[in-house]
This record gives C-alpha cells, sequence and structure tokens, in this order.
C-alpha cells in the first residue's frame, strides 16, 4: 500500500474514532442528565474524588436519595462516587475493588432467601456509610430491602413490606 493511501486509512480510522467518541460521550452525557446529574454536580465530585470519567449513574432512594457515579480515574483505576441528588452533604468514594461485588451480594440475598426473584441492587449511602441495598421478592410474594456493608458484605438491616391482597 501507497504512503498516501495508508495517510487516507489513517486519517480515515481516527475520523471514525473521534466521531464513536464524541457519540459515546453524548450517549452518557444525556443518561447522566436523566439521572439527574448537572454539570455543578459532575464538578463537584470531580473536585472531591479522583474521578476523571463517569461511565453509570444509579439512584438510590434510602433515606436521602444518592446518586452512585461509577467510573475511572486518570490511571483507569475503577471508582464509585456517592453524591447527595440534591448537592448537598459530602461527597464520598470508594475504589470499587474495595468493596465486595454485585454478584456477592446477589449470593448473599439467595443464602439467605432461597428462590427469592432480585429486582435491583444498588449501592448508596445509608446513615453516612456505603451500603448495598437489594430489592427482592421472597417466595411467599413479600417485598424485601436488605442492606448490606458495601466494604464487607456483613448483613446490616432488612425491611420485609406486608403482602397486599390481590
Amino acid at each position: 500500500m501507497s504512503t498516501r493511501k495508508m495517510a487516507v486509512v489513517a486519517a480515515l480510522v481516527a475520523f471514525i474514532v473521534l466521531v464513536s467518541g464524541q457519540a459515546v460521550s453524548l450517549y452518557r452525557t444525556l443518561t447522566a442528565e436523566a439521572h439527574g446529574v448537572t454539570p455543578a454536580l459532575l464538578e463537584r465530585v470531580g473536585q472531591a474524588t479522583p474521578l476523571v470519567r463517569v461511565t453509570r449513574v444509579e439512584r438510590f432512594h434510602g433515606r436521602q436519595a444518592y446518586l452512585a457515579l461509577y467510573g475511572t480515574d486518570r490511571n483507569g483505576v475503577a471508582w464509585v462516587a456517592w453524591v447527595r441528588r440534591d448537592g448537598k452533604g459530602p461527597v464520598l468514594a470508594a475504589r470499587v475493588e474495595e468493596g465486595i461485588s454485585r454478584a456477592r451480594i446477589r449470593a448473599l440475598v439467595l443464602a439467605q432467601e432461597p428462590g427469592a426473584q432480585i429486582g435491583r441492587i444498588v449501592s448508596g449511602i445509608d446513615e453516612g456509610r456505603p451500603v448495598w441495598e437489594a430489592a427482592y421478592t421472597d417466595t411467599a410474594g413479600r417485598q424485601h430491602y436488605a442492606y448490606f456493608d458495601f466494604y464487607t458484605g456483613a448483613p446490616l438491616k432488612t425491611y420485609r413490606l406486608l403482602k397486599t391482597a390481590s
């Protein structure tokens, strides 16, 4: 292949990468905004934590509504930062590897409630500390919200809602 053709191919590849990157960035921005992540909130998280890139946002509805922002630092290390949705209070953060995995929480729930149907597992802040919240339905049809320590997986508390009549 000639040098000119190689240059054209390289320019085309660079263009495709640039356009793809912008499309992904736009998607992430729109997704973040849909979860209530404002530019001011992102700036606050960026100042308080090593996060430089947010890849996923989750909502946590405990005593206070929090957002869990997952992403990476400059070295590609995975982090999670928790910030109140109203922007008040401290921003907390931890390396993802410091906590136990979502899969481990799933296993803990199923060990506690065999046959449970797990709806969602999200991280958040409860009473000032990072937690995992697992929402699930037991085999009798009752809804549960179980809380586990983010770092150890130790069970903290479980709320069981009354089964409603069908």
